[in-house]
């Protein structure tokens, strides 16, 4: 940025076409975190995250292009050539995933929620350059290969890094994948393939730590109701389900509706008297199994479990 600032003319407006690697992050289930936090905490919640990701994003060399709420969207390899942007994308990535655990300790300590964060990494050709008017200008990129960052970044769940086949092209021999995963993405032909990374070697060494993804079977099944969820908004509620299976990413559901796979959902916990407990879940389908009673198997991989609700996730919840 420092040489984009001292280069004659670089505020005139115009653009080319690079090669660089991008990263859109967002924080999973904020929008109804927030709405039952006083104004002046969401500040404090919303501030500490992103101080934490900007200074992890600056090390790393990246230009952040735009912040809105709780997602980020930055790049690097422009205006600054960097032959290693799609490693030092993904070292920045984890890196943010990392730094989540920090920013969670001190949100409990202040009797704050936890937050989760989904983020996508993809490498493409797109044009860059100065763009808006005179008045007000800024230097973004634009072109199909952000769209697809975002999208990739909507199938990240909580903790989780994907990246896009460009760049695990790129960084095959570094990185250490967990999960292969196809999906179909809104607006594009045939099925495309993700990498969950959990780490990556020297020269930017650093592994995200393992999580407990083992269910267990519970006791007795507990009541939960489930609503569907439309780009963020709640929606109608399925039929009966009960969670059979739990852990500290994941629920096994037994469920009367059918559900789609990568459909986000809301779910809350049924009590005794069949109404729902405190607080809610937010979660992604990754599996949909149908059973032999006309019922269905749904594996829910969560994106946002409130602290309380967390907390009795460490506990062991049954036999494995």
């Amino acid at each position: 940025m420092t040489k984009l600032l001292e280069s004659e003319g670089a505020l005139e407006m115009g653009g080319e076409i690079r090669e660089v690697s991008l990263i859109m992050s967002d924080l999973r289930g904020f929008t109804a975190i927030i709405a039952e936090m006083d104004p002046e905490d969401v500040i404090i919640f919303l501030n500490r995250y992103l101080s934490r990701m900007i200074a992890i994003l600056l090390d790393h060399r990246a230009v952040i292009d735009e912040i809105l709420g709780d997602g980020i969207l930055a790049f690097f390899g422009a205006p600054e050539p960097l032959e290693d942007h799609p490693a030092r994308a993904v070292a920045c990535a984890l890196s943010m995933q990392a730094a989540m655990d920090g920013i969670n300790a001190e949100n409990e300590a202040d009797g704050l929620p936890r937050l989760a964060m989904g983020i996508g990494v993809n490498t493409g050709s797109v044009v860059v350059g100065n763009i808006g008017s005179e008045r007000r200008t800024k230097y973004s990129v634009v072109g199909s290969d952000v769209n697809f960052a975002s999208r990739l970044e909507a199938f990240a769940l909580a903790g989780q890094v994907l990246i896009s086949a460009a760049t695990f092209s790129r960084v095959s021999d570094l990185v250490e994948v967990d999960k292969v995963l196809t999906a179909e993405m809104k607006g594009l032909p045939g099925q495309a393939t993700l990498y969950d990374v959990r780490g990556i070697s020297a020269p930017y060494p650093i592994r995200l730590p393992d999580k407990s993804e083992k269910l267990k079977k519970l006791p007795e099944r507990i009541g939960v109701r489930i609503h569907r969820l439309k780009d963020k908004i709640i929606t109608d509620a399925t039929g009966r389900a009960w969670v059979t299976h739990l852990s500290d990413t994941a629920a096994q559901v037994t469920s009367e509706d059918a559900l789609e796979a990568w459909e986000d959902l809301r779910l809350a916990f049924l009590d005794d008297n069949q109404e729902p407990t405190p607080g809610h879940i937010y979660g992604k389908v990754t599996r949909v199994t149908p059973l032999k009673d006309g019922r269905f198997e749904v594996l829910v991989s969560f994106t946002s479990v409130p602290a309380e609700i967390y907390r009795t996730f460490r506990h062991d919840p049954g036999p494995a």
